[in-house]
């Protein structure tokens, strides 16, 4: 092997990881634009890659993509692979922000859409609130190491230069139980929430059946929020939502999905 060839694999080895790290960090929430510059995740994203460069160099055939083609499908390949990853590692957050709407919602908010900061997109009060407190978990428990940890063992089952993985067709039911979970964890976090709704909306038509000139919804719409908000204090004071995320069950299936 002659010194171009050696030069030209090692800059292949360099600069191939990048595309898939660049998809996480942009499929996953807590890393989008307006929360992090984005010299910030250029630095974690090469910090990365070059940790990767031994391995990458060791595997790496240069005959596979000596034409531009294959070049320009490899760098496409990877960086829908790495959004993809990014989305399943933010399913944390999609519950808890999920959970967040249906809070505002069922104590009747007025325009509860506004700018949420975490998720770079629009979002609730409540929402941005536990947007906060996921993120305070996810850097306490060790996730954010799980999702680093998970991402590098993805160049080894579904290599660079290879274009289809290793998988077997049961896997692709772990979609459809990922999105199972996500819905049906965030009904059960605020199922207490829309127990009590409930309850305060029956009171409610009570008194406006009795007393229709009081206007009692309008009325009620204040005290139905703060006993909402204050139910919903305590339930993050007292439920561990670690019990309900589980983030082992999840990095036990994204580990199913990347092997």
């Amino acid at each position: 092997m002659n010194n171009s060839n050696v030069l030209l694999e090692l800059f292949y080895s360099v600069i191939l990881p990048v595309p898939r790290l660049a998809g996480v960090f942009f499929g996953f929430i807590y890393f989008s634009k307006q929360n992090i510059p984005a010299v910030v995740k250029t630095g974690i994203v090469i910090s990365i890659s070059l940790s990767l460069v031994p391995y990458i160099y060791a595997d790496i055939d240069i005959s596979e993509i000596n034409d531009p083609v294959s070049l320009v499908s490899i760098n496409f390949k990877e960086i829908i692979l790495g959004i993809v990853m990014g989305v399943i590692f933010t399913i944390p957050f999609q519950i808890l922000n999920l959970s967040g709407s249906l809070f505002d919602a069922f104590k009747g908010a007025q325009l509860p859409y506004s700018g949420a900061f975490l998720s770079g997109g629009e979002g609730t009060a409540t929402s941005s609130l536990l947007g906060y407190y996921i993120v305070i978990l996810m850097f306490t428990s060790g996730y954010f190491l799980e999702v680093i940890q998970y991402v590098l063992l993805s160049y080894k089952v579904w290599p660079i230069i290879d274009f289809y993985p290793v998988y077997d067709q049961s896997d692709i039911s772990i979609t459809f139980i990922l999105l199972n979970e996500l819905f049906s964890i965030a009904v059960l976090i605020t199922a207490p929430v829309i127990i009590i709704s409930i309850l305060v909306d029956v009171c409610t038509l009570v008194i406006a059946k009795q007393l229709p000139q009081l206007n009692p919804t309008m009325l009620v719409m204040p005290v139905k929020a703060i006993i909402i908000s204050g139910f919903m204090i305590l339930l993050i004071n007292k439920v561990d939502f670690i019990e309900y995320m589980d983030f082992d069950y999840y990095s036990t299936l994204v580990r199913k999905i990347i092997t």
